[in-house]
């Protein structure tokens, strides 16, 4: 929240009436029931109304999307599952988690073991194949000396410590990864091409 106020550039009386609506809030609704980003958007962009200090709810979404961007990524690769068969064989939530997970990859922080610029398929691959496997050795009694450091670590050390199948996610994440391996290499004229032949081929077109 103090990141956005600053960017709002408005004043702390503002975040003071925030912070008081988001207590009051969760104080009544479990925050695993909520989505904890457009709540603190929105006791942001009310409080700006109440103190006389309005802005504009598009700027304080807009705002709020450039400090996380973790979030808008996941939701890009939810959106995305939905061109494989991810949907047919796998619980929403096993997709969550694995949209969760990509996202924590191609945005890693200053210390993650990937670079921000190495978002290619191949290194993606490797750094979800190498926190899943951490996961899984912790699921299995054997601690990760390093966890905690990253956002990714953090991730694993939860994910192991969760009752979710991991398997499934391992399946999910390299259905996903596949996918995006083969939208690099996808050629829309000849793939229209292709199509227009068996058309015509089978007299399908009449």
């Amino acid at each position: 929240m103090t990141r956005l106020v600053k960017r709002l550039g408005v004043r702390q009386q503002v975040m003071a009436t925030a912070q008081l609506y988001i207590r009051r809030f969760y104080s009544k609704v479990e925050i695993r029931k909520t989505n904890p980003y457009l709540v603190l958007a929105t006791a942001v962009y009310l409080a700006s109304k109440m103190e006389e200090s309005p802005h504009h709810i598009r700027l304080v979404v807009s705002e709020g999307r450039g400090l996380w961007p973790e979030s808008n990524l996941a939701w890009s690769i939810v959106n995305d599952h939905y061109m494989t068969d991810l949907p047919l064989f796998y619980a929403p939530h096993t997709i969550a988690i694995m949209a969760i997970l990509l996202a924590l990859v191609l945005r890693p922080n200053a210390t993650g073991i990937q670079s921000a610029s190495s978002s290619s398929a191949t290194n993606i691959a490797s750094a979800a194949q190498a926190a899943l496997a951490a996961a899984g050795q912790a699921k299995n009694g054997t601690p990760d000396k390093q966890g905690g450091r990253t956002k990714v670590q953090r991730f694993a050390t939860w994910l192991a410590e969760s009752t979710i199948d991991i398997e499934a996610i391992v399946d999910c994440t390299q259905e996903m990864i596949s996918f995006y391996e083969a939208q690099e290499q996808y050629n829309e004229k000849l793939t229209r091409e292709q199509i227009n032949r068996f058309i015509k081929a089978r007299n399908l077109d009449k």
